[in-house]
């Protein structure tokens, strides 16, 4: 699925290489299993940065995680990385489909990415017709409902005392739906 130079950080983030981060772009991280209480990371897979919020001096990314293409046809709430020199441009080896109404938050210091050779997480970037779709989805009422949530997330489930870094770099939140972003034309994109 993608190109397998990445390591697990583990607490070894260099903090800076989010700050280059741009929506489009294809990163490596590792998603805590969402029940059970397993405290170990599972594999890394692909996620593609929707967008990047600083909230009272913290980073927040909103990801999208990606999935193996289960349809040849795609909606348009979904970005496939199918052709050849996408998916190479993406760091990926295989097509893979990015579902863009599955969108979480996690902070800048989550344990989850994936550092390439480089100090990155990211693998690549979507280009041409896949780059085009992730903008044209990303209205101004999504990007808003991100920042909403991040802050919102900052404020009420983020540990307040810095000094807890253990439990903020295991949080991922999912993002909230707004009523008016379900209710946009599907045929926008």
């Amino acid at each position: 699925m993608f190109d397998d130079d990445a390591t697990k950080t583990s607490g070894q983030l260099a903090p800076n290489w989010l700050d280059d981060v741009m929506p489009g772009d294809v990163v490596l991280f590792a998603d805590y299993p969402r029940y059970g209480n397993s405290n170990e990371l599972p594999e890394p897979s692909p996620h593609l940065v929707f967008s990047r919020h600083m909230v009272e001096d913290n980073t927040f990314v909103v990801l999208t995680a990606g999935a193996e293409i289960g349809s040849r046809e795609q909606r348009s709430i979904e970005i496939h990385v199918a052709r050849t020199q996408t998916i190479k441009a993406a760091g990926l080896t295989s097509p893979i489909s990015f579902n863009l109404n599955h969108r979480v938050i996690v902070c800048g210091a989550h344990e989850g990415y994936c550092l390439q050779p480089t100090g990155s997480a990211v693998i690549g970037k979507l280009i041409g017709e896949q780059l085009t779709r992730l903008q044209a989805y990303r209205t101004q009422g999504r990007i808003q409902t991100n920042l909403q949530s991040c802050q919102w997330a900052a404020q009420h489930l983020f540990p307040r005392d810095p000094s807890d870094l253990a439990a903020r770099r295991k949080w991922i939140i999912p993002i909230p739906y707004a009523v008016s972003e379900m209710a946009q034309s599907s045929t926008e994109i």
